[in-house]
This record gives C-alpha cells, sequence and structure tokens, in this order.
C-alpha cells in the first residue's frame, strides 16, 4: 500500500523550472509584439472617434444656424463647443489626440442660413504614431470631406487631405 501511494505522488508533479523558463520567454516575445500593435490600434481609434466628433459638431452647427435663424459659431480646440447654444453638447477630444488646422482663429462661423463664411482644414494627429486624418470644409455651403492627411502639420494644404 506505501508503495502505491509514494508512485501516485511522484506522477503528480508539478512543473519543471525549464518548462516554466519556457512558458515565460514566449509570452515575453508574444506581449512584446502585441502591445505595440495594439497601441497603435488604439490611437487610431481614439483619432476616428475625434474626427467623427468634430463632423458630427460641424453639421449640427449649420443644421442649428438653419433651424434658429441665428449665426453660430464653432470653437476648435482640445474641445468642440459653441458659446452662442448653437452646439446642444461640447464634444471633448482624446486627451492623446492632437488638433492643427490652417482656420484663422482657430473658429467656424455659420450664418442664419447654415452657411459657411470661410472654410479651412481640421487635421487629427497623434504625434506618436505619424496616423492623421483630416475634414476638409468647404464654404459656403458647409459640405464636408474626410480623408487620411499625408503632409505635415506645420503648412497643412488641402491637397494633402487623400479621400479615403
Amino acid at each position: 500500500m506505501r508503495s502505491f501511494l509514494a508512485s501516485r505522488i511522484k506522477s503528480q508533479g508539478g512543473f519543471t523550472l525549464l518548462e516554466v523558463l519556457v512558458v515565460v520567454v514566449v509570452a515575453s516575445i508574444l506581449a512584446a509584439v502585441a502591445v505595440p500593435n495594439f497601441l497603435a490600434w488604439r490611437s487610431k481609434k481614439l483619432i476616428n472617434q475625434a474626427t467623427n466628433e468634430a463632423r458630427g459638431a460641424l453639421v449640427e452647427a449649420s443644421r442649428q444656424a438653419r433651424r434658429q435663424s441665428k449665426n453660430c459659431s464653432v470653437n476648435l480646440g482640445s474641445s468642440i463647443s459653441s458659446s452662442d447654444g448653437c452646439l446642444l453638447s461640447e464634444r471633448n477630444l482624446p486627451t492623446s489626440v492632437e488638433l492643427a488646422t490652417n482656420i484663422t482663429g482657430t473658429k467656424l462661423d455659420f450664418s442664419f442660413n447654415g452657411k459657411l463664411s470661410k472654410g479651412g482644414i481640421i487635421v487629427f494627429y497623434d504625434r506618436d504614431i505619424g496616423y492623421k486624418k483630416c475634414l476638409v470644409i468647404s464654404e459656403p455651403l458647409a459640405i464636408v470631406r474626410e480623408g487620411q492627411y499625408t503632409g505635415s502639420i506645420s503648412s497643412i494644404k488641402e491637397s494633402n487631405c487623400q479621400s479615403n
């Protein structure tokens, strides 16, 4: 009976140190490959979210200007807001997403009939991954076109906004 228990205990042994080390090394390699890809994917999603929020705010401001028959302004920055009640809510950009624009004063003005006084380009980007999206806002009808931005942030040009 005693030899049966002794053989049973030996057959239920745990992992060896070598097996544990192999698993740790393989898991480390997988993590080293997966983490940067995950972070880039997350940054792209946040940039896409910011682009969608900005597009929605511009469409809403144009619609509210027509509906309320009043001039409306949209301020662009770390948040997209309106001080004259033309946006139902302020849109905050994710903290890792930066905004650059060629619009003077970072303010868009819509007339009482929803038309835009001046157009421009808004670029959303993350410095770490180099991914950039753009919105081209055409005057006077406030038509918004979205694309991938390929140029430099220091000199924003419409020709660098390539349609998706």
